[in-house]
């Protein structure tokens, strides 16, 4: 008998591994305390300071001091085909920052830095019929995530109900994932914005600097949220903080309107990654989502063991 695969993280998978540029932006920040030490204002027509109170004690004993921030943008340019442009410059790019233009300091178009990635998947109860796919796709999608560049990649392994967890630690190896992948369980409730907090908050600010590894949320979710004590503003500022984009994929099923697609969407939006809806379509009227009925080894039944 013939399983349908219902969803692929192909797509996600052509997504991070595209080619990208790496536009490094200096910012000048002003410390706030600095106006302070200003000269005073004074009101019309009041006297000028005399020379013994304007010496060069009060004109060059004052210091300047700047903080630096250097901030990573990465970038994907793709043409009206979908496909990637590999052959910019620095000068072909421009970035402003509430309207001001930005210097970009270092460009970087290759080798692309390894990946840092985050494998987070919903186990509530909602997710349960969905599980056994989630679990097929999540397996496929580390083998071949980290068999790239020699597996200078590494991925963690997260869920969530009502509750996160971290399964398994930043690992390279592809195998030691799946054996923590096929023993998940689903039960409890749902929140997934005290997840993407953790997960940022947690893992992705600790897992190198931002110039070196490119830090990545994969997230498989009908993204409703019931109980999550962070807000979703607090998760996207984390996220924004840790310099994490986040890929998600709606797991829905078929036919089924979810409110929850809108908020996939802005999450993608707002941490500058991507939103997938495998499920919209039809089975077998979309190749590219990933609707391919094939034979599979094994048991692939979805309704086993879901009374246990």
């Amino acid at each position: 008998m013939k399983a349908r695969k219902l969803f692929s993280l192909s797509a996600v998978e052509g997504v991070i591994g595209s080619t990208r540029f790496w536009l490094l932006i200096v910012f000048f920040l002003l410390p706030a305390g600095l106006v302070a030490q200003g000269p005073e204002s004074k009101p019309p027509g009041a006297p000028a300071p005399s020379d013994a109170t304007a010496g060069p004690s009060a004109s060059t004993n004052q210091s300047l001091r700047v903080r630096v921030q250097v901030v990573s943008v990465p970038v994907s340019v793709l043409d009206k085909r979908g496909l990637p442009v590999i052959d910019l410059n620095q000068d072909d790019f421009q970035v402003y920052e509430n309207g001001k233009l930005q210097k970009i300091k270092y460009f970087v178009r290759e080798p692309l830095p390894p990946l840092r990635i985050g494998l987070i998947l919903d186990t509530s109860n909602s997710a349960r019929p969905q599980l056994p796919f989630e679990k097929d796709a999540a397996s496929e999608f580390v083998f071949n995530m980290l068999q790239v560049r020699a597996s200078k990649n590494l991925v963690f392994l997260q869920t969530f109900d009502a509750t996160s967890s971290i399964v398994q630690d930043f690992t390279g190896d592809p195998e030691v994932l799946n054996e923590k992948i096929r023993k998940l369980k689903a039960g409890g409730g749902k929140a997934i914005y005290d997840a993407l907090y953790y997960a940022c908050k947690e893992k992705m600010l600790n897992s190198g600097p931002p110039e070196q590894f490119r830090r990545v949320l994969v997230v498989i979710s009908d993204g409703i949220d019931v109980q999550s004590h962070h807000t979703f503003e607090e998760a996207i500022s984390m996220a924004r903080r840790a310099e994490t984009v986040v890929y998600l994929i709606a797991n829905p099923r078929y036919g089924f309107t979810n409110p929850g697609d809108k908020v996939l969407d802005d999450i993608a939006q707002l941490t500058g990654g991507a939103a997938f809806f495998p499920l919209r379509q039809a089975v077998g009227s979309d190749l590219e989502t990933g609707y391919l009925s094939h034979g599979q080894i094994g048991e692939t039944s979805q309704n086993k063991g879901l009374g246990s």
